[in-house]
């Protein structure tokens, strides 16, 4: 089972809604909310969704999972498995948002319902525009039905590509590696000295 840091999850989740509020405008297209959708991992290691799991969950296979954050609430969709790890290692672990856990089912028709709900939700939250990130385009169906809810709703997509990619650019200092770095001169000197 994924080991994840609750304080951590719950300090990154802080800091990514404080940059979005505070630059919404600016930075991030004036959206209303973030959707993050995350197909699979091996498609690409470097992509955005992935960086995401990996900042607020310190891993990143919880793949073919949606991501929504809005003001003071984090919605997790995804297989019950992978609600369940997580809701069981953060829910309730921190202070400043509701948690928000939704099933995948099997079921297409209980799929939408789920999705249309939570557009619902986010609507009544005063919710016009929804961030994500455009160029993703996830193979799975379950992904593909809600992107396709989200564009059959009256809530306009707006693109954070790049606001996501400035605000990972700035660390904090639980990210940044801690020992020796080595100074290019002192690698070649090594080198040389292996090479004898």
């Amino acid at each position: 089972m994924a080991e994840i840091n609750a304080d951590l999850f719950y300090q990154r989740l802080s800091r990514l809604q404080e940059s979005w509020l505070n630059q919404k405008a600016s930075t991030w297209a004036n959206a209303d909310c973030l959707c993050i959708v995350f197909g699979n991992s091996n498609d690409n290691i470097y992509s955005k969704p992935a960086a995401l799991h990996l900042f607020l969950l310190g891993y990143e296979d919880f793949t073919d999972s949606i991501i929504v954050i809005s003001k003071g609430n984090f919605y997790f969709l995804s297989s019950s498995k992978k609600c369940q790890v997580l809701q069981q290692q953060v829910d309730g672990k921190g202070e400043g948002f509701a948690l928000h856990f939704i099933e995948k089912s099997k079921d297409e028709t209980t799929n939408a319902e789920n999705f249309s709900r939570l557009i619902l939700n986010l609507k009544k939250g005063g919710a016009k525009n929804v961030g994500y990130l455009a160029k993703e385009k996830p193979e799975n169906s379950y992904l593909t039905q809600f992107l396709q809810t989200l564009d059959e709703s009256d809530i306009e997509k707006v693109d954070i590509t790049n606001a996501l990619g400035l605000f990972f650019a700035a660390k904090d200092e639980t990210e940044f590696v801690r020992g020796p770095l080595l100074h290019p001169s002192h690698v070649s000197s090594l080198f040389d000295h292996h090479r004898q």
